[in-house]
């Protein structure tokens, strides 16, 4: 995984064409994309010490329902559904 100099990782929310291309030129190749800022991404994202990038109509307070498969996590009983 790259991490930029000072130890933190970049996350890119909401990106699409030509702007992620000018979101790299200025932060490089992000560590994870999310296409949206859903209940997902904010199991993935350290609040604290990540560098979280926005884009278009994405916000940190606003979590999107988002469809798509979570294989790898157990809807009944989890935390991330109480962020």
């Amino acid at each position: 995984m790259h991490k930029m100099k000072d130890g933190k990782v970049v996350q890119f929310i909401g990106f699409r064409g030509e702007e992620y291309n000018s979101a790299v030129k200025i932060w490089g190749e992000p560590d994870f994309i999310h296409p949206v800022n859903d209940y997902r991404a904010n199991v993935e994202i350290d609040w604290e010490n990540d560098i979280i990038i926005f884009a278009g109509k994405e916000r940190p307070g606003v979590k999107r329902f988002y469809r798509r498969e979570y294989a790898d996590m157990n809807l009944k009983g989890t935390k991330w559904l109480d962020y």
